[in-house]
């Protein structure tokens, strides 16, 4: 951590905290830009990934795509929002390795993000863990 003259540590953290959640954000437009172009590639090659797979994304983000192209050699990709433009998997590879832990963590976030969720999940109980009401009766 870096010294900052006349700062306790308590305020020198929370600089710390703030300059690096800053520098992280400043390039949060064009990381979100990229996931959204090369969304057809990145969301079945990030399918098993979630928010808590961010260590093993901030060091292999580009080296799992790679692979899950190699794994899928006969397929044009083409992005359908942006009338039906044809990716190159090579170009995202290269973009990938330009990025910095940080940014390839915006990356995953926005593909997990863009994930449909799945309704059933929530919306049934799971009756072990749901306690009966209580059966008493208020006296009048």
């Amino acid at each position: 951590m870096q010294t900052w003259p006349g700062l306790t540590r308590s305020e020198a953290i929370r600089l710390s905290v703030e300059r690096a959640l800053y520098f992280a954000t400043l390039n949060g437009e064009a990381i979100a830009a990229l996931a959204s172009r090369f969304e057809p590639i990145l969301r079945p090659a990030l399918e098993d990934f979630g928010y808590e797979g961010y260590r093993a994304v901030a060091r292999a983000l580009p080296a799992i795509v790679q692979g899950f192209i190699r794994e899928n050699p006969n397929v044009t990709w083409r992005n359908e929002a942006l009338n039906r433009l044809e990716l190159a998997p090579g170009e995202l590879v290269e973009q990938l390795n330009r990025l910095t832990p940080i940014e390839r963590i915006g990356v995953l976030d926005c593909i997990v993000a863009s994930r449909p969720r799945r309704p059933t999940e929530y919306a049934v109980p799971d009756p072990a863990t749901v306690r009966p009401k209580s059966k008493r009766v208020a006296k009048s």
